[in-house]
């Protein structure tokens, strides 16, 4: 029985030894720096009429500013929703909040000035 205790012994050893030696190698170990989260923010501002309607998102700007001589409640509402790729007619607010929740971003805000309504929104970056 003591025979194979040495060689054993010796195996896990090694194994142990090249698993750290990987590990270093990887810089899992060596490194020991903690990666910073990195975030993208947006807004989407939507004016008491859903006429006014705005999303901006790094350099990408969407959205229509309706003529307040001539409101058409939700217009602005139905064009950010096509342009931002939904197919669905006389879309909700929900719906909106859905596409922009299907492309990874997430409330953080939400504020309610006279007027308007602003989100602010934020996704990590990868």
């Amino acid at each position: 029985m003591k025979r194979f205790t040495m060689p054993l012994i010796l195996v896990c050893t090694v194994a142990v030894i090249a698993t750290g030696a990987s590990l270093l190698s990887s810089g899992a170990l060596a490194q020991g720096q903690k990666v910073r989260q990195q975030w993208e923010y947006a807004n989407l501002v939507i004016g008491d009429q859903a006429e006014q309607v705005l999303w901006q998102a790094g350099k990408t700007t969407l959205g229509t500013v309706g003529d307040a001589t001539k409101p058409q409640s939700g217009r602005g509402l139905d064009d950010l929703f096509h342009q931002m790729g939904g197919k669905e007619a006389n879309p909700t607010l929900g719906m909106v909040l859905n596409l922009i929740g299907q492309d990874g971003w997430e409330m953080v805000s939400y504020a309610r000035p006279p007027g308007v309504q602003t989100w602010v929104f934020k996704r990590s970056i990868q």
